[in-house]
């Protein structure tokens, strides 16, 4: 029905097998308090749309009780663009280091600077 209203897309997009899969409400409600840590690397790469797309981990939970993670991520600017994810190291992953040569571009030949 989206799709007929011109402008518009979908809030997320079309999930396709292997893409992170979001936190069902029950888990996000979960009986007795929660544990939020701060994440230990804050960017990620999800897989959304049977790709993968750069994120923003802010907050990892858990609900006392569950042995499930979940994490919020924000992979976009709009308000759409993020959401509660379960943790699952094929969907969620720390984003790869970007290839960067030495700043001043000549390379560390010897001990010295």
């Amino acid at each position: 029905m989206v799709a007929d209203v011109p402008f518009s897309r979908a809030a997320r997009p079309p999930t396709v097998p292997g893409d992170v899969v979001f936190a069902p409400q029950a888990l996000m409600n979960g009986p007795g308090p929660c544990r939020d840590v701060a994440p230990r690397w804050r960017w990620v790469q999800i897989r959304l749309g049977g790709g993968w797309r750069p994120a923003e981990l802010t907050t990892w939970r858990r609900y006392r009780g569950s042995t499930a993670w979940v994490a919020l991520v924000r992979w976009g600017s709009g308000a759409a663009d993020r959401g509660w994810v379960l943790y699952d190291p094929s969907a969620l992953q720390p984003a790869p280091e970007p290839a960067a040569p030495r700043p001043g571009g000549t390379p560390r030949t010897s001990g010295r600077l």
